[in-house]
């Protein structure tokens, strides 16, 4: 059968009534017409558009002007409320010139976070570098350039979300993975409620109860079930609470965490509580339970070694937990993430009651600017959030005169890495300002390594990225000199040119 192609093949697979909305976040779909591709693709799209996603995909977005169907994946392209982009890959896709082209300019589109493949091979156990050496081999020379032209801009190295065909082509599992993804990069799933009946009478006005008692002491509690119901994604951010620990009741008080700063702390403190108690064995049952995910929770010393030498993009942090140090497990997660997909998974894969266990924490009432360690010379904290101005910096003894906001940050981190190289992984894992083997380019992801600079620590390069205000720059430097556990009067930053602040 003839393979249809351009407008024709638009109106032959049209999908009524599920254009997307470009006035709220989206994603993008890149593939191939290929028949085997575009079932999978479409059969992908209505499930997640059920669901209530909004995605961009040619046939449901067709316009019948035969002028304009050329246009108008350009024009989704630049709205800026395109977040990021599938793009789904395949022994056809990978040959296709209009796919290169597309890859291209979602490349260089500044506000399109990132190209997320999704691979949908015909022929099972099929890779990406499998299949361009299949392409090389076949000889046909347009074909090779369009697939080198595609791995020069999604690598074969690139990590993707597999179909399961492997695992009898379970869209349902794909579904799921590609909503994780989704969500990540805050594309929210939005569904209308149904109509309800209508509203009852309104009664008698009554005199309003009295608000119950503050609870005694700073912190507060929320239960975990609470907690899902009150925050998602989009709603889920460090400035949620100052500090934060997990309260588990009756038979699960020992898995009660010490006290964090951040949510990710309070999972691995949990995990590691696990780990204590059921040994290798919890590391092979977590695993299998995972079997289907693209990187594993755990992985040995040996394996994170080869992720390091090949500057793989999938974080793993080493096991403190004595006996099990020849392990280390995956850190790639947002905030939110780390409670939804860590801390939750792990209950649920040992059956443990949600509801036997509260987050209690401090509220985060900080408007801007920092305390502690960095002090601004009793600048109003308001102020502290502007960018620009010039500052004098006392740093271990040593006085700087007049810097700005880059060299600021640069001269405390440089000294700071070179004191403490033993804390280097902590602080890569920290402090998002600093990277290792990250590039310094204007068109860096993410933005905060536009600008800066990089720093040798015992042969591993690291990247220290400046593309930030004052605020931020700030919070860095105080979480930095903490992290290190420098005494107080170790760095003083004052600012000295209020009126361009």
């Amino acid at each position: 059968m003839e393979e249809l192609i351009g407008l024709a093949y638009l109106k032959k697979n049209e999908i009524k009534d599920k254009t997307c909305d470009d006035s709220r976040p989206f994603a993008f779909i890149s593939y191939s017409h290929d028949s085997h591709d575009s079932q999978i693709v479409r059969n992908v799209f209505m499930n997640l558009n059920a669901k209530g996603y909004n995605l961009w995909i040619d046939t449901a977005n067709m316009p019948h002007d035969e002028n304009a169907w050329t246009v108008s994946a350009l024009k989704a392209l630049l709205s800026k409320n395109c977040k990021f982009a599938f793009f789904f890959r395949s022994e056809s896709s990978m040959i296709k010139e209009t796919i290169a082209k597309e890859l291209e300019k979602i490349k260089n589109l500044e506000h399109i976070g990132s190209i997320v493949t999704v691979d949908i091979w015909q022929k099972k156990g099929n890779t990406a570098e499998e299949c361009a050496k299949d392409i090389l081999n076949s000889c046909v020379f347009e074909h090779i350039a369009t697939c080198d032209k595609i791995c020069s801009i999604v690598s074969t190295a690139n990590s993707a979300i597999r179909l399961a065909a492997d695992a009898q082509n379970d869209v349902r599992r794909l579904v799921e993975a590609m909503e994780e993804e989704l969500k990540l990069r805050g594309v929210m799933p939005q569904i209308a409620d149904p109509p309800g009946p209508p509203d009852p009478p309104e009664p008698p006005d009554q005199p309003d109860p009295p608000e119950p008692p503050e609870p005694p002491g700073p912190e507060k509690r929320i239960s975990l079930p609470d907690f899902f119901k009150k925050y998602k994604t989009g709603t889920f951010n460090k400035n949620t609470f100052q500090t934060v620990r997990l309260v588990g009741e009756g038979e699960y008080t020992k898995y009660t965490t010490g006290v964090y700063d951040s949510v990710y702390d309070v999972t691995w403190d949990f995990v590691m509580k696990l780990l204590a108690e059921r040994g290798e064995d919890y590391i092979r049952f977590v695993n299998e339970q995972n079997s289907d995910s693209k990187n594993p929770v755990f992985i040995t010393a040996e394996e994170h070694q080869k992720r390091k030498e090949a500057k793989s993009n999938i974080n793993y942090r080493q096991i403190s937990v004595p006996g099990l140090e020849n392990y280390s497990m995956n850190r790639n997660y947002a905030p939110f993430a780390w409670v939804q997909n860590v801390l939750r998974k792990r209950m649920e894969e040992l059956k443990m009651p949600l509801s036997v266990f509260t987050f209690e924490y401090t509220e985060d009432k900080k408007t801007g600017g920092i305390t502690g360690t960095v002090k601004l010379n009793g600048q109003p904290e308001k102020e502290t959030r502007k960018p620009g101005g010039k500052y004098n910096l006392t740093l271990y003894g040593t006085f700087y005169e007049n810097l700005n906001l880059k060299q600021t940050l640069l001269m405390v981190f440089h000294q700071a890495l070179d004191r403490h190289p033993d804390k280097l992984d902590l602080l890569l894992d920290k402090l998002p300002c600093l990277g290792e083997n990250q590039p310094i380019s204007p068109d860096a992801k993410p933005a905060t390594f536009r600008q800066g600079e990089t720093h040798d620590v015992n042969g591993r390069t690291i990247s220290i990225g400046t593309s930030l205000g004052a605020p931020s720059v700030m919070s860095y430097i105080q979480r930095l000199m903490t992290l290190c556990e420098e005494p107080e009067d170790s760095c003083k930053v004052d600012c000295i040119d209020a009126d361009n602040l």
